[in-house]
């Protein structure tokens, strides 16, 4: 919260999520406890801003970073970022290529597109997005992108650069069972064209940590 008063002038508000255990939860088969928890946490959330009725909302979640120079990017953003009913501040794409990326800025979400860590929302995508979460097939929530697009709500990611990044140098609570690269601070980066030196870094990366362990 301080570094987002910081960096981005919003002060943001907690909003508690749900943690499911591993031993009061009924397990599903495609799902981790940790994103059944998300996906609870994410309807929590919608039931509450639909009832207060907000016009729009950014979310963000705790290990997100907002880029050194977030106020000055978010007022240059284009109209077609703004004009998107759902837009990722960041995002963590997956192409194997980087010329892969479409190349327009405020680019179309597309199939290598996820993350939720930091998101703007307008009121049209709240309830098909909870409507997703009660009664379409449970997924990771971030794969809700390509549904709300079926039903004609703009999903666009803010790009270059990313506003915020997420922090991947600790354990996960939705997936425990990434891959190293997952966790791979500097791999991230160059994955996903991420400056880490315009973000105010608050932990190690764990390559990092290693790379000075082998050293002593």
């Amino acid at each position: 919260m301080h570094v987002f008063k910081k960096y981005a002038q919003i002060d943001l508000r907690r909003f508690n999520g749900i943690r499911f255990s591993y031993q009061s939860h009924v397990k599903n088969g495609s799902l981790t406890v940790g994103e059944q928890s998300l996906r609870a946490t994410m309807a929590k959330f919608f039931n509450m801003i639909i009832r207060k009725n907000h016009e729009k909302v950014f979310v963000f979640e705790d290990d997100a970073i907002p880029h050194r120079n977030f106020t000055v990017l978010f007022k240059q953003l284009p109209s077609r970022c703004l004009e998107a009913d759902v837009l990722l501040l960041g995002a963590t794409i997956w192409h194997s290529k980087h010329t892969d990326w479409p190349s327009e800025a405020c680019f179309d979400a597309d199939r290598a597109t996820f993350g939720a860590f930091a998101l703007l929302l307008k009121r049209k995508s709240y309830r098909p997005i909870l409507r997703w979460l009660k009664f379409g097939t449970p997924k990771p929530y971030d794969h809700v992108y390509r549904y709300l697009q079926q039903q004609k709500i703009s999903v666009r990611v803010a790009f270059p650069p990313f506003l915020v990044i997420p922090d991947v140098s600790h354990l996960s609570l939705i997936n425990n069972n990434r891959s190293d690269i997952q966790f791979d601070m500097e791999k991230r980066a160059e994955q996903h064209l991420w400056h880490l030196k315009d973000y105010p870094m608050t932990r190690i990366p764990i390559h990092s940590m290693k790379n000075n362990r082998r050293k002593e």
